[in-house]
């Protein structure tokens, strides 16, 4: 055997062993991720910091934050389509803002495409909000202050609450 195939096979063992190293502490180490129900409930009872809201315009806010190229907010669609249109027909005293990282251009093509019709559309960086993932749903009361906050693609139940907010307002933002 040649000094290239000597140097090759020990580059080959040393690749080899790296790999197994990686694969065993994968497997073994406890996994680090957050969790993001308990980072969402965080939020609740906390003012939102969200530059160019208008908390005193409505009594209840519903603030969605999204993403275009979020595959669980584009399979939300549907329900944000319902959403807006609701609030339009029957949610006096409610205001839906869509927030996205992306610039504001982009997220309103994005939802006139879809359908979807906002009170508000905002854009700031996750983090600054306090929010951790996309879709993010927070209901807030005239001040801004987080009432309710679901994270994820939501449930039909967590649907059904939310579209009873926009018409039973007192007891969902803790006004009654």
């Amino acid at each position: 055997m040649g000094k290239f195939e000597q140097i090759t096979c020990a580059f080959l063992i040393a690749v080899s062993l790296l790999a197994g190293y990686v694969l065993i502490e994968q497997r073994i180490s406890p996994p680090t991720r957050t969790n993001r129900r308990t980072s969402v409930d965080a939020l609740i009872g906390k003012k939102m910091n969200l530059k160019g809201a208008s908390w005193d315009e409505s009594s209840q806010h519903i603030v969605v934050v999204l993403n275009s190229h979020c595959v669980f907010c584009v399979a939300s669609l549907p329900f944000y389509r319902q959403l807006g249109g609701a609030i339009k027909a029957n949610g006096a005293g409610t205001a839906l803002t869509i927030v996205s990282s992306e610039p504001v251009a982009v997220t309103q093509q994005f939802l006139a495409d879809n359908g979807v019709v906002a009170d508000h559309i905002l854009s700031s960086p996750l983090n600054v909000l306090g929010v951790s993932a996309t879709p993010t749903m927070l209901l807030t009361n005239s001040k801004g202050v987080v009432v309710k906050a679901f994270v994820g693609h939501l449930a039909p139940a967590n649907e059904a609450l939310i579209m009873k907010a926009i018409v039973s307002q007192p007891n969902v933002a803790g006004k009654g």
